[in-house]
This record gives structure tokens, sequence and C-alpha cells, in this order.
């Protein structure tokens, strides 16, 4: 198996996490217009809750649902042409945060974007302002020391309206932990297509990065201030390489890397013998310099040679925690499928 290959990316990927604990996302990115993977279900119309981001709002109708880009993308939707399927409109809501009030806030984002404040309004009571640019209008709003923002970009300009509606429709809930909302969304295709997984509903991609060598994926959990990542990669078994050496070769070199006080083990369930996930174990990381751990935890799904090496991560997980991300990494590696190799012709 090329162990050492994938035990190197995702050792850098546990040192890229505590850098994203350290330089939590604040920017915004307007999303883009090129062409966009094939989106998921649409969730309900009306009061779609997102409980972990502390917002409830209502689609706009007729628009079409994509994927979110990005941990600080909320949801976002598109006009599709009806022939070529590329995207006329995007709409999207963000959230960031700044300890800047609302006025510096609204004006970094005009040197940002070379627009200007064009005008004022109320999102369930507290006042936003609207930041206006060359094919882009966005709505600024601070709720309990986060901007929340609503993004219109647009090759047509016949969308207020829908963009209006959306901002008015945006309600403030109290904020969840991600820990309470980790059951499984419907299956997905990862990795290039070469395998379906299910992840929870509150995961985005980071930095849009899913790709036939990686999908890495984050939740944000605003409360707690901390993260939830996922990382996936593809691997493969040597010809004469046993499924119990691959696993072992794993193992020892991830306890020899990363040498945690509590070895790494697999644990296998009988019902998916080519699943084994290790236990969860504390590696000491200091944030702000503030102590405290990260909690590391590994997955690997081997199938005819092929396999989907798994890491999960969160920081300073509470005790009554500990179970349920123990449980969702479990869930998400026996979810994973492999699809049929591509034959050549």
């Amino acid at each position: 198996m090329v162990v050492s290959t994938v035990m190197q990316r995702c050792f850098a990927m546990f040192q890229r996490a505590v850098w994203l604990l350290i330089l939590w996302p604040v920017l915004v990115r307007a999303a883009d217009l090129d062409a966009l993977p094939p989106a998921p279900p649409p969730p309900s119309d009306f009061d779609v809750r997102f409980p972990t981001y502390g917002l409830a709002l209502d689609n706009p109708p007729g628009w079409t649902h994509l994927p979110e880009e990005s941990p600080e993308n909320i949801a976002r939707w598109a006009v599709l042409d009806a022939k070529t399927r590329q995207p006329q409109a995007i709409l999207g809501v963000y959230v960031g945060r700044s300890g800047d009030g609302l006025i510096a806030y609204a004006q970094n984002q005009v040197r940002t974007t070379g627009g200007a404040i064009t005008g004022e309004l109320r999102i369930d009571g507290e006042r936003a302002l609207l930041v206006t640019a060359d094919g882009t209008a966005t709505i600024i709003a601070k709720h309990a020391g986060l901007f929340y923002l609503v993004v219109l970009r647009q090759s047509a300009g016949h969308q207020e309206k829908v963009f209006g509606d959306l901002a008015d429709s945006l309600r403030w809930r109290p904020m969840e932990s991600v820990a309470q909302h980790l059951d499984l969304g419907p299956p997905r295709e990862a990795l290039g297509g070469s395998v379906m997984v299910q992840v929870p509903a509150c995961l985005r991609p980071y930095a849009g990065e899913d790709t036939p060598t990686a999908l890495h994926m984050v939740a944000t959990d605003i409360l707690n201030r901390r993260e939830f990542v996922v990382l996936m990669q593809p691997g493969n078994v040597g010809a004469n390489v046993t499924l119990e050496e691959a696993r072992k070769s794993m193992l020892d070199g991830w306890n020899q890397k990363l040498n945690p006080k509590t070895p790494l083990v697999w644990k296998v369930d009988a019902a998916h013998p080519g699943c084994a996930l290790t236990n969860m174990v504390r590696l000491p990381v200091a944030v702000n310099g503030q102590p405290g751990f990260m909690a590391f935890q590994f997955g690997l799904v081997i199938e005819d040679k092929r396999a989907v090496l798994l890491s999960f991560n969160v920081r300073n997980p509470q005790e009554n925690e500990v179970d349920a991300y123990d449980e969702v990494a479990t869930s998400i590696a026996q979810s994973v499928k492999f699809k049929a190799a591509a034959t050549k012709p």
C-alpha cells in the first residue's frame, strides 16, 4: 500500500487543522460564475434551519440549490440557463467573524469590491447595510458578534427582488453546537466519483477541495469556536499485501508519527469487515496561547485492493460529545462504497 505518501498528506492536514483553529475564517468570498458540479436535492422551501449557524431562512423560489463552497457559506442558489445550465445569477448567504462594527465592516467590503454603501434596512430587527458594486450586491448584518452576508452576483439585472426577499426571510435562531447535528445526509459522490459516502449536512468543503485525490470538509462550530474536520484520501493495497498487513502498516506509522499517550488501535465491526476505525486519541494543541487538545481518529476502508483513508479531528470536545463524534466517524467510514472501476476501451 502507498502508506508513506498518504500518511504524510494526513499529517500535513493535521498541521493545517491547527492553523485553521488559529486563523478562524473571516473572509467572505463572492461566488464565481464558473461551471458548477451537480447540485444536491434542494431542502424544503420554507423555514429552512441552519442551527449551527444560528439562522433560518426561506429558499428563493425558482432558484436551483447549489453545493456550498466553503465553511463560511451557509447556503447558495443559482438561476441556470435553460440550455447551457450555466449560472446566470448566484445568490449566497455567508457568515464571518470580525472585531469591527457594522459600518467599519461594510466600509472594508467597499474597499475590497470598489463599490459603495447604498442603502440601509433591517434583518429580523437588526440594522443592515447594502453594499453595491459592479455586478454584485451585498446585504450585511451583525448579530451576536457575527456578520451575516447575503450576496448576489449576476450576469443579468433582473434578480433584485428575490435578493431582497431572501434577506427579509432571514430569522435569527439560537446557536447550537455541531455535536447536536451529526446525522448523515444522503449518499454523495466523492474522490472524483470513485466512491459514494454519507456525511452530515453541516459539513462544508474546505476551500472547494473535492478532487480525485482528496475530500476535505469542515463543520464550523461557531458556538464553541472550533471545527470538526473530515479528510478522505484514496489509496491502494499492494498485490501481495494482506488486509491485516495494510492495517498494521498504517497503524504503526501513525503511532510513530504522532506518539500519542494512548496508542492507536483498530476497531473492526464484524458486519463491516473491510472497514476499520481507530480509537480517539488526544494530542496537545495550544491555540492563541491557551492549552488544549485535538481529538484525532482514523478510518481505513479496503475493498479489492482499493482503499480509502479517513481522518477526523475536533478540538477540545466536551466529554458528553466524545461519543457523538466517535459514532459519526464510524458511520461515515461504514457508509463508504466503492463504485465499479472504469473499464479501459
